[in-house]
């Protein structure tokens, strides 16, 4: 390790001084190193560690939300066809078109994503420390919500259906 003391303040150059001062202070010969003093064969990056932050343009910025709804309606689809295969496929069997099967899909998709949403809610509620009374409530709760859920969903169904 090199240390440097400055010269300034009228100190002499000397191999005794070790340390570089900085500005302003007064260097003593072999003193106890203080706040003031430094190393001078630290190597300081020119570059700062982590770039500045660019300005994205609108477009990019409008880019970057076209490809997440893109990817959220794939993710929406493969969730829909995952639930229509579960249910034996009655909306690929019979829709009217393709039109209307997508659409049925994307609305079992959401339908899923509200039932997974709502059952975990109810879910979270339920602690083993309650009372009977309680958790059954909780219990009904949760059945009501799947059975409204499922209606919902064979509604759906029944839109899509040719007449």
């Amino acid at each position: 390790m090199k240390w440097k003391r400055s010269t300034t303040a009228g100190c002499p150059e000397s191999a005794n001084y070790a340390v570089q001062r900085t500005a302003g202070s007064r260097c003593s010969p072999r003193g106890p190193l203080t706040a003031t003093d430094r190393r001078t064969d630290v190597h300081v990056p020119e570059k700062p560690l982590m770039p500045a932050q660019q300005n994205r343009t609108a477009w990019k910025i409008a880019l970057g939300l076209v490809g997440m709804l893109v990817l959220f309606l794939i993710f929406l689809i493969v969730i829909g066809s995952t639930t229509d295969l579960w249910l034996g496929f009655p909306l690929l069997r019979s829709a009217r078109s393709w039109t209307t099967w997508l659409l049925g899909v994307l609305a079992l998709a959401v339908l899923y994503l509200v039932g997974e949403g709502g059952s975990e809610w109810i879910k979270k509620r339920d602690k083993r420390s309650q009372p009977v009374w309680k958790r059954a409530w909780n219990l009904a709760l949760l059945l009501g919500f799947v059975g409204s859920i499922t209606a919902i969903v064979m509604v759906v169904i029944r839109l899509a259906q040719k007449p």
